[in-house]
């Protein structure tokens, strides 16, 4: 697998916006339901992730170590005081533009 892959976990319409504009033609864009899977593929191929949190999904995080690969995590700011004790090294507060989001991935 290539390792020009960013995973999207949590919104399928952002995933879907972003394969739409191609704003990343050199990337391969993938969608995962299921955060169990999407964490399983990130750490065995390093691949960079985008997590969507909310207050709904905090126990799966609960019971992943999430900085074993490239992530960035997406949410209210409110959601991260909430569910994380520590500050991320790469989140974005919603609402965000999509310049944010590329100048977080270069």
């Amino acid at each position: 697998m290539s390792n020009l892959t960013i995973s999207i976990f949590g919104n399928k319409v952002f995933f879907e916006i972003i394969n739409e504009i191609k704003l990343f033609p050199k990337y391969k864009i993938k969608y995962y339901e299921d955060l169990d899977l999407c964490v399983k593929e990130a750490e065995k191929y390093n691949l960079l992730s985008v997590f969507f949190v909310d207050t709904k999904v905090k126990l799966s995080f609960d019971r992943h170590q999430m900085r074993i690969f490239p992530s960035i995590f997406i949410g209210q700011n409110s959601t991260f005081k909430n569910m994380f004790p520590a500050v991320f090294e790469e989140q974005l507060n919603m609402p965000f533009s999509i310049l944010e989001f590329k100048k977080k991935l270069f």
